[in-house]
């Protein structure tokens, strides 16, 4: 299996390379109203805090600049209880992978902010034979946001990609319905 988990091609399909750097002063990525809603999506509380920064960075959204560009990040408007919807979906079929709940912890909506909870899609095609676990999605929606939108996310440990795709036994994903395809770690900056 060691062929697949290090193959450049795989990272590639998945969308999981940063090709760019990131910009701070970019528009905002613009939440679309054609996304596919999750078929079978299931939520977890989380009650991560974030810094004001990481909080901007993820209302700015990420925008696919070109084909191989395999992710859009994009916020709804904050709803009545004041908790901001981030939505991490596929570019190209607009499907919804996984919502993170952001409330922003001041008043001004620039402080500091929580992610209270994240709802994941558990069944990531029609051919997977497992499900999406929480702590897969919680590891994969932070390196997402790390790698497009900017984040730094300081308490979450820097993960690889060999503990997402489940080698410590997480899940049972097997070279043909893994999510990811590489054993290198993920950082900012990496």
């Amino acid at each position: 299996m060691s062929g697949i988990t290090n193959d450049p091609i795989v990272r590639h399909a998945y969308g999981l390379d940063r090709r760019w750097d990131i910009n701070a002063d970019r528009t905002p990525a613009v939440l679309r109203t054609n996304r596919q809603p999750m078929r079978e999506p299931a939520t977890a509380r989380w009650d991560l805090d974030i810094s004001a920064a990481d909080f901007a960075e993820l209302k700015l959204g990420f925008k696919p600049r070109q084909m191989e560009d395999k992710w859009a990040i994009a916020a709804a408007e904050p709803d009545g209880d004041g908790v901001t919807c981030v939505y991490v979906m596929r570019s190209w079929t607009r499907a919804e992978c996984y919502i993170l709940h952001v409330k922003s912890t001041g008043t001004d909506g620039t402080a500091a902010a929580r992610i209270e909870s994240i709802t994941w899609e558990q069944k990531l095609n029609e051919s997977a034979t497992t499900q999406h676990t929480e702590r897969r999605a919680k590891m994969l929606a932070a390196y997402l946001c790390r790698t497009h939108v900017g984040c730094a996310l300081e308490k979450l440990p820097i993960y690889n990609t060999a503990t997402i795709r489940g080698s410590d036994g997480d899940d049972g994903l097997t070279a043909s319905n893994q999510i990811l395809g590489s054993d290198v770690d993920f950082q900012l900056g990496s």
